[in-house]
């Protein structure tokens, strides 16, 4: 688990924490002047006053809630949305906004969410070869409505919206309109792509709310045939639409067309933000006596659940880019033979990187009996899992999972719980067995007692029979005339007898066997 760090912690000391026993009236007053007033007075605040001052805390980050849930089982989720619904900021209460003229970046221009006219943020783009083009928007201020004009102020261009949809997981639903703070999406654009802004004509702006890091490699690509060059643009000008992370331009220095991206680094951004450093490596040779090392391993614990013992779950990043970029240029032309050919192409191509995994990665019980095969963009993964079986076929034959960036940032999620829950059980392993110890140390100390009241036992009986015997010895001596007592004295010396039979115990203690016959 990541410490977090000293400057944070003072920060968060600050915070205001609100629970069942500090009134939440005392932390609503002061999030508004009026009310911290009204409060101060002694006045008491309503419910909506209430809602109001909470709200205001959470629009300035003074105040953050926590809810309790789980995922798995769908536990907390309705408390949840009723502390959205209840304390939440609405778009109306007037969050600001920092953007620039389309023209000068110099020139900065204040927007307040809920008012005004259109301006939408595009966050992420999707390009479906049947349906097209999909752009997922945050509605920043002001309404969008279907079949309506908008201006893109980065790219500035006229856009007209065709039908507006919200997505329920994969299912889209049509709305007849976007309000400000709805999340939407908005099909067949021509040329708005991730991170534009969409605005009204006589009032653009751009937003740049979205930072996207630079490229940390290139590739110099170089086309066989000069007459595939306009394809091979084609096909990247599409790819870096869906990820921008990609960038595709022509170098007049050296002629050369240049891809530049993120690639397994991508695929490393992902796992640092989900995991821990100690939960993964790079650059690992999972199987015995080979040299080759995948790019990524998580480490998962093994049946001993000892700290050296470790078991590799290999993630491999693939892109058959030129097998991609056929398909896509046939689905262009519309030619369903050549389609099928380039499709067909490409799944033999997967096929041979899963086998490729298998044989270079998986070594049981070094490894999982599984490995993940990574692919970088979105409409080549959903390609992939388009074709009928193939998942299946490389899952069974060689127990490769294929995973593209949204799949594998939620399996990697479901690992790091499993993660915490392991470490949770561990844990309560350390306790059983302390437990444990104390049942058998107790089991003796029992053992003990029972030892030492057998003793005692044989002590009381001792005594006892001695006493009987004492009592019959006296019964016996009655018809006897007693002497004077200085004549018995002299007769008898107790206290030497005494002393005597002292020395004598001494000398036998210890042995439980001995007996004094009287």
């Amino acid at each position: 688990m990541r410490r977090i760090p000293a400057v944070a912690s003072a920060a968060v000391a600050e915070i205001p924490v609100v629970t069942r026993n500090i009134p939440r009236a005392e932390v609503a007053a002061e999030g508004d002047d009026k009310l911290i007033e009204k409060f101060l007075e002694g006045g008491s605040l309503t419910d909506d006053e209430i809602r109001l001052g909470l709200q205001v805390q959470l629009a300035n980050a003074k105040l953050f809630p926590v809810t309790c849930g789980s995922s798995l089982s769908a536990a907390g989720v309705k408390n949840l949305l009723n502390v959205i619904k209840d304390f939440a900021p609405a778009p109306r209460m007037g969050k600001e906004y920092t953007g620039h003229e389309p023209d000068d970046a110099s020139k900065e221009i204040k927007i307040k969410s809920g008012e005004g006219s259109l301006v939408a943020v595009v966050w992420k783009t999707y390009i479906d070869q049947y349906a097209g083009r999909f752009n997922y928007m945050k509605m920043i201020s002001g309404s969008m409505l279907p079949d309506t004009e908008v201006y893109n102020a980065n790219k500035k261009h006229k856009e007209r919206t065709s039908k507006i949809y919200t997505m329920i997981g994969s299912k889209q639903e049509e709305m007849p309109k976007l309000n400000a703070g709805d999340i939407g999406v908005v099909v067949k654009l021509d040329k708005t792509a991730t991170c534009d802004t969409l605005c009204d004509a006589k009032k653009s702006v751009v937003l740049s709310l979205i930072k996207l890091p630079s490229p940390v490699f290139s590739y110099a690509v170089e086309m066989i045939n000069k007459a595939d060059v306009d394809k091979v643009g084609q096909f990247f000008n599409r790819v870096t639409e869906e990820n921008p992370t990609l960038t595709y331009a022509h170098n007049a220095e050296t002629s050369e067309s240049v891809l530049s991206g993120m690639g397994e680094i991508q695929l490393g951004i992902l796992l640092e933000q989900v995991l821990a450093p100690e939960q993964y490596e790079q650059n690992v040779a999972t199987k015995k006596q080979s040299s080759e090392k995948v790019e990524f391993a998580i480490k998962l614990p093994g049946r001993t659940g000892d700290r050296e013992d470790i078991v590799w779950l290999p993630i491999d990043a693939k892109f058959p880019q030129e097998d991609y970029q056929r398909l896509v240029d046939a689905q262009d032309k519309a030619n369903s033979a050549l389609a099928e050919e380039a499709a067909k192409r490409l799944e033999s191509v997967i096929k041979n990187e899963a086998k490729t995994i298998r044989e270079k990665y998986i070594d049981p019980p070094g490894t999982t009996d599984f490995a993940i095969m990574y692919l970088p963009t979105e409409g080549l993964y959903a390609e992939v899992i388009r074709r009928a079986g193939l998942c299946d076929i490389i899952q069974r034959e060689y127990r490769v999972v294929v995973a593209g960036p949204t799949t594998l940032a939620a399996l990697l999620n479901s690992l790091q719980m499993g993660f915490r829950t392991l470490a949770i059980e561990q844990r309560s392993s350390e306790v059983w067995k302390l437990l444990g110890a104390v049942k058998t140390e107790f089991g003796r100390f029992g053992d003990l007692l029972d030892k030492t009241h057998k003793k005692l036992l044989e002590a009381s009986n001792t005594i006892e029979n001695a006493s009987k015997k004492s009592r019959t010895i006296e019964k016996k001596l009655k018809k006897v005339q007693e002497l004077p007592a200085s004549d018995a004295e002299d007769m008898i010396d107790f206290e030497e007898d005494m002393e005597d039979e002292a020395e004598e115990y001494d000398m036998n203690d210890g042995d439980e066997s001995r007996v004094v016959k009287t």
